[in-house]
């Protein structure tokens, strides 16, 4: 019976909440034809740079947690890359085709759900840690998920360009060295970069169902499902492992699961669209591995808490 009051506390709690944006941004965009080609450049361009950079500057996580969780990334997409890598080959795919399972299995939406579901489970300092995890996942997925995306298209020099256009790598940057300097920003800078990141959230949740409204899984049911598995199955039980051979414990291992555990991200679906990298693959594991992740999510935070 604990187990069950567990998972409806976590849904109530902090799943449902995210639903609630969510659904009010997929309701709108079904109802709606809103063009989001503005709206998700300013997402990309301002909003997830301002919550990388505000989350880094002002983090005070211990450099020794900072480390682990670098650690963490670092190993579970490594070991989420060799998985989907031997299930690509197990099913003949190769190069665009590898590229599109890659893009839909590796990064997790740690940005629209993981962000606003940490604040909701762990408050505060779930979210400082969780603003952490997202910045050093931010790294790997604005430099290896176009990479990736490109590099069948364009080849390596075209996708290293398309790298280093990303300007949430120099909000990475920048936040990084404002938190190891120990500068103490300006008022007006402070306040302006706190603003822009605390409605980034908000944002976020309702661009994601917006873009839900407009993605269909139908034409790759079999990959998504495959996807899916991989990210919302395999995934979780390899991010708590690699989190307790890293020092990970507590509420940052918690934390650092539920980021790792979230489903495919969104900007996948755009990176996979922009270089013809199976889209339809990714945009269809978007949908599908969202809406399972209700479920999933919510009996991982019961099970997390119950530990």
């Amino acid at each position: 019976m604990s187990v069950i009051a567990g998972v409806g506390t976590a849904f109530v709690q902090s799943v449902l909440p995210v639903l609630l944006i969510g659904g009010l941004g997929y309701l709108v965009g079904r109802a709606r034809a809103l063009d989001l080609v503005p709206i998700t450049g300013l997402t990309v361009l301002v909003l997830v740079p301002a919550i990388v950079f505000d989350s880094l500057a002002r983090a005070t996580l211990p450099r020794d947690l900072l480390s682990r969780l670098v650690l963490h990334v670092a190993l579970q997409l490594a070991a989420v890359w060799g998985i989907t890598v031997l299930v690509a080959r197990l099913a003949g795919w190769r190069g665009p085709d590898e590229g599109g399972l890659l893009l839909a299995t590796l990064f997790s939406n740690s940005g629209n759900v993981g962000l606003p579901l940490a604040l909701f489970a762990f408050g505060p300092d779930g979210l400082a840690v969780a603003g952490g995890w997202f910045a050093i996942m931010s790294i790997g997925s604005s430099t290896i998920g176009p990479y990736l995306a490109a590099r069948a298209r364009v080849g390596v020099r075209g996708a290293l360009r398309r790298v280093v256009r990303q300007p949430i790598i120099y909000a990475v940057v920048a936040g990084v060295i404002v938190n190891l300097s120990g500068w103490t920003l300006p008022g007006p800078v402070a306040n302006a970069s706190r603003l822009l990141a605390g409605g980034a959230v908000a944002l976020m949740l309702l661009l994601l169902g917006l873009q839900l409204a407009r993605l269909t899984v139908r034409e790759e049911a079999s990959g998504a499902t495959l996807a899916t598995a991989i990210r919302l199955v395999a995934v979780p039980p390899v991010a708590w492992v690699i989190g307790r051979l890293v020092g990970l414990e507590g509420m940052a291992l918690a934390v650092a699961v539920i980021q790792a555990s979230t489903p495919t991200s969104v900007s996948s679906a755009l990176w996979a669209l922009e270089f013809d990298a199976r889209p339809a693959l990714v945009s269809a594991a978007v949908v599908l591995s969202t809406v399972v992740s209700v479920v999933t999510l919510t009996v991982l935070l019961a099970l997390l808490a119950a530990r």
